[in-house]
């Protein structure tokens, strides 16, 4: 699993051109109202969808509960003045290999177009260091490889683009059984080769990008809305939806008292610390009736 260390958001939303948030195990997010917090996590939790999906046209939702971040014209940055409309937004990872790995450091950036009123990828770009780049491009009839002085056509769906990736990473020797995609590609395949030599089954040396997966696999983002729905002297056990209010939070607290015990423990003793310490409350408890 590769560590994030770098989100990158660029005209979305009310961040103005670039804009960087460092990453770490623990991210604390900490502003006023309509600061961008909502939007930073939102936007994280795309592109977990763009990677972690078959095809990258297939769970692109920018509304995912709890997120309600609208259409494209609700995410692109309104521009004023002269210069008219901004057509695209960014949203890109620092990427670090995990420890022990030679694998080096790597930026993963997917701009955002409109397509009807809603957001599509229409490319994707990884940069290793400042010259080095490999770019997949959304076109009318497939998808464009681009690499420095160089674009290639290919037949290939915009939304399967991992699949062209996972060709590049097969042998030469398998490539050459589709004779018209081999010779297609085979001029990117070996500037990647240059790029990352590495060793093929059995130590046998080979041209190949020795990154394993080109769809990077991203901690998992699980939003907990605050709490901040009025108390109520009995629930209904209906959904467990988060909301911003926090109205899922006893169903919550209630399905992992009853399936979860060890969960559940912990999840008590934290709350009752801090209860105590604050002075708020000394227990809390579920009571099923």
């Amino acid at each position: 699993m590769e560590n994030p260390r770098e989100l990158l958001l660029e005209d979305v939303r009310c961040f103005h051109g670039e804009q960087r948030g460092s990453l770490r195990p623990i991210t604390l997010l900490v502003g006023e109202n309509s600061t961008g917090k909502t939007t930073f996590l939102g936007c994280y939790g795309v592109l977990q969808q763009v990677f972690s999906a078959a095809d990258i046209d297939d769970r692109l939702d920018f509304n995912e509960e709890p997120f309600s971040m609208g259409s494209f014209r609700d995410l692109v940055r309104a521009r004023r003045g002269p210069g008219g409309r901004i057509d695209a937004f960014k949203l890109g990872l620092t990427l670090e290999p995990s420890r022990g790995s030679r694998r080096p450091p790597y930026r993963l950036t997917a701009t955002f177009r409109e397509q009807g009123s809603q957001p599509i990828v229409s490319s994707l770009r990884y940069e290793f260091g400042d010259d080095a780049f490999l770019e997949l491009q959304r076109s009318l009839d497939g998808t464009v490889l681009a690499i420095p002085g160089r674009a290639v056509e290919t037949p290939f769906p915009f939304g399967r683009a991992m699949l062209i990736l996972e060709f590049l990473m097969t042998p030469s020797e398998d490539r050459k059984q589709l004779p018209g995609l081999y010779s297609t590609l085979q001029p990117v395949a070996d500037y990647l080769g240059d790029l990352f030599p590495g060793k093929g089954a059995a130590g046998v040396p080979r041209r190949g990008w020795t990154i394993d997966k080109w769809r990077p696999q991203l901690p998992r983002l699980v939003p907990v809305a605050p709490l901040r729905s009025k108390p109520k002297r009995t629930y209904d056990p209906i959904r467990e939806t988060a909301s911003p209010e926090g109205a899922h939070v006893p169903m919550m607290m209630m399905r992992l008292d009853l399936t979860d015990e060890s969960h559940w423990t912990a999840l008590h003793d934290g709350l009752v610390a801090f209860g105590e310490g604050s002075g708020l409350f000394s227990d809390v408890n579920v009571k099923n009736r």
